[in-house]
């Protein structure tokens, strides 16, 4: 009798921890990809080129998600699919911002402010769950 309820409990156990590595996983890459784009931003304020930051930005978002979601739902995903996942996933992304980050990194000459896709990103990163 006694020996049932040890194997349930040990397989209990090794339930719950493996659903606390999983997630100590992931909060470990959102905190190495909030201290990246913590990077990139200053990089981009001390003279990096916009189209390499918009680059860069995009790859760390995009890696990011194909940590955070099923792989073949994010690994092919570009231009307006990309940006319908992106607002999917947390709504708060300015048409502005949008274009940057599609069309910006692919532009010769780029003026606008980039901050705002920075500050989107970030408020991304926190929401993912």
């Amino acid at each position: 009798g006694w020996w049932i309820i040890a194997g349930v409990l040990v397989l209990i156990g090794l339930c719950l921890m493996t659903v606390w590595v999983h997630r100590f996983l992931k909060r470990r890459a959102k905190r190495a990809a909030l201290r990246l784009l913590h990077r990139l931003r200053e990089d981009y304020i001390s003279g990096q080129s916009r189209q390499n930051s918009l680059s860069e930005l995009s790859i760390l978002m995009k890696r990011l998600s194909l940590r955070y979601c099923p792989p073949r739902q994010v690994a092919g995903l570009h231009g307006k699919a990309w940006l319908s996942f992106l607002i999917d996933t947390h709504p708060d992304l300015p048409d502005e911002s949008a274009d940057l980050l599609i069309n910006g990194p692919y532009q010769k000459s780029l003026n606008q402010d980039i901050l705002p896709v920075f500050d989107y990103a970030e408020a991304w990163i926190r929401a993912l769950t």
